[in-house]
């Protein structure tokens, strides 16, 4: 607590408002950056969570006004910079736990409107499918089991009682 109130203290509230498009556009650019290289990590090890982790990630952290306050006094950064810059990791500090309440409605949307995946599928959908394979349960090996069917492109779908286990 004694941190956030000492950084807090030496915000200069002036050069925020007059920086505040500036902050406003740094910060989801540098968010989503951070949210794509997560996202490609955990790709590359298939990992299940990709969406919810990259987001609950998103947050820039506090050792980054460490840094920029070491910059601004040895001179590498100019006050106004550091100032906005410290802004833009301090407003991604106070958003970070709302995106880690809202993980699952974010997830919902971002596969909905971005992805374009399905999430909930009709009776014609149902209807439509021919050969596929059924997995039921998507526990440690029913995970496994559609790792493997993914791999060598075979459709299937999952019959899982537990929505936890997809998230």
């Amino acid at each position: 607590g004694f941190f956030f109130v000492t950084v807090g203290l030496q915000l200069d509230f002036r050069v925020i408002l007059d920086n505040l498009s500036t902050i406003l556009l740094i910060l989801p650019t540098v968010m989503l950056i951070k949210a794509i290289i997560i996202g490609l990590i955990l790709f590359k090890q298939k990992s299940h969570n990709i969406i919810k982790t990259s987001l609950a990630l998103l947050g820039l952290g506090e050792f980054g006004l460490v840094i920029l306050k070491m910059a601004e006094q040895n001179k590498i950064l100019e006050e106004q910079l550091a100032q906005t810059l410290s802004a833009t990791i301090i407003l991604s500090l106070i958003l970070t736990p709302f995106l880690v309440n809202n993980l699952h409605f974010l997830k919902n949307v971002i596969n909905k409107y971005i992805l374009r995946k399905e999430i909930k599928h009709s009776p014609e959908f149902f209807q439509s499918l021919e050969d596929h394979i059924v997995i039921i349960g998507y526990g440690r090996l029913g995970r496994h089991v559609a790792d493997e069917l993914t791999k060598r492109s075979l459709e299937y779908i999952v019959v899982e009682g537990n929505q936890a286990r997809f998230d």
